[in-house]
């Protein structure tokens, strides 16, 4: 899986094949996941990025049949509340998530899509 943090506008890239990368939300984005997608999925991306009130990652995954899916977790960067925003963009024209810092939105990159806003209890590791 390749790991991608981003950071005042630098981008660092890391490799995790031993799947050892700490992930804030993973649970979260499992359980999403797991409600709103069938069969069995693998992680192929994941990104990370953050300001001083959030934090937000970005799960890139195959679902078995080679369309890679996208879905955004975003949560607060200090982990104190209670719940995560999971934001995914239902669409045919391969779409992907694009979260926004200074307005605190999520947004679809085309149209006609659909984005799915889902508030999730946060799940303690």
């Amino acid at each position: 899986m390749t790991v991608s943090e981003r950071k005042n506008g630098i981008i660092k890239v890391y490799t995790d094949d031993d799947g050892i990368w700490r992930v804030q939300y993973m649970r979260a984005f499992q359980e999403y996941v797991s409600t709103n997608y069938l069969g069995s999925y693998s992680i192929v991306k994941y990104e990370i990025q953050s300001d001083e009130d959030n934090y937000v990652e970005t799960y890139s995954f195959d679902t078995g049949n080679g369309i890679i899916q996208t879905v955004v977790v975003v949560g607060d960067k200090l982990g104190m509340k209670d719940k995560v925003t999971v934001y995914d963009c239902k669409g045919s024209c391969g779409c992907t998530e694009v979260f926004n810092f200074t307005t605190e939105t999520c947004t679809c990159t085309c149209d006609p899509c659909a984005l799915s806003v889902t508030i999730m209890k946060k799940i303690v590791l």
